[in-house]
């Protein structure tokens, strides 16, 4: 697939219309918007997603600025790089990215099967995150993440967690008990714990 030829970025404005009588025209937002589709799908998105990140920030900037380009159509495409490896569009309603307040252990726990964590790479740069907050992606604070892992155990079996998992959920909960407040306490004793000799039961069983 061969997409258009465009000018180098140091031309000025200025000079579109000199420029025009060699047959050079100004390209549409939605072209653009055509253009930028056909491009991340080369080589099943690689080239995309292999861009520095300072190119991965001016794009966030044209695409925020645009007003010929709608959110429903950015949200569209798969622009958004995750932690665990995968980029995916913005219309996923259970992506957040995270507060600085929910690394209370340095990262959130694994095992959160509700959530998609945005690359912090992409969250740190004000510019993709003001384009993932225009596009409603979600924040997700320390508070949060205790309500999520209690919510999830309440409704999960064992077997659906792995020992290490479980033990950074745990560790998590400790860490962050001062957010504890602001979640049902009644729910505490559904949490899955590890015993000393390797078992795994709710809390009120302990």
């Amino acid at each position: 697939m061969s997409l258009p030829t465009s000018l180098h970025k140091y031309y000025a404005a200025s000079d579109v219309d000199q420029l025009s009588w060699l047959g050079v025209t100004i390209m549409s937002h939605q072209t653009f918007l055509s253009d930028l589709r056909s491009y991340i799908a080369l080589d099943s998105g690689q080239q995309f997603q292999q861009q520095a990140l300072p190119w991965h920030a001016d794009l966030a900037k044209v695409l925020d600025k645009s007003h010929e380009i709608s959110d429903a159509q950015i949200a569209e495409l798969p622009i958004v790089p995750l932690q665990d490896g995968r980029w995916v569009a913005a219309k996923n309603d259970s992506i957040t990215y995270e507060l600085d307040d929910a690394d209370v252990t340095g990262h959130v726990p694994p095992g959160l099967d509700r959530i998609q964590l945005v690359h912090k790479s992409a969250s740190s740069d004000p510019f993709r995150l003001r384009l993932l907050q225009k596009l409603g992606v979600k924040q997700l604070d320390s508070s949060q993440v205790c309500g999520l892992i209690i919510a999830q155990h309440e409704n999960d079996a064992v077997e659906s967690y792995t020992l290490p998992v479980l033990i950074s959920q745990a560790v998590y909960l400790f860490q962050a008990q001062h957010n504890l407040k602001s979640v049902n306490s009644s729910k505490f004793p559904m949490i899955w714990l590890c015993t000393c000799d390797g078992l795994v039961k709710r809390a009120s069983e302990l």
